[in-house]
């Protein structure tokens, strides 16, 4: 049996770090899940921003707080970057 799970907790000790990463925005602190959830891609490659980001959130419903607190495409380009290690790209046009 694969088990999954036990993956997942070895690639987070391995890193050094638990399921979340603690992110401050706006003089509050967020925890984001430590992996990339796949659903994410999806609803952000559908224009569905706020149901991507709050895929990110161990607590999805504090992306209307995020939100609220002036998060922006160039937040969410960081947070790619340093958090998950990808890169959002620019759209051609």
């Amino acid at each position: 049996m694969l088990d999954l799970d036990a993956k997942r907790a070895a690639r987070a000790e391995a890193a050094g770090r638990d399921a979340v990463e603690t992110v401050k925005f706006g003089g509050r602190e967020y925890a984001f899940r430590t992996e990339l959830p796949v659903l994410a891609g999806d609803l952000l490659s559908e224009g569905k921003l706020r149901d991507g980001l709050a895929t990110f959130l161990a607590e999805p419903a504090e992306v209307d707080a995020l939100l609220s607190a002036g998060f922006s495409v160039a937040d969410l380009e960081v947070l790619a970057s340093e958090l998950y290690g990808i890169s959002m790209g620019e759209s051609e046009g």
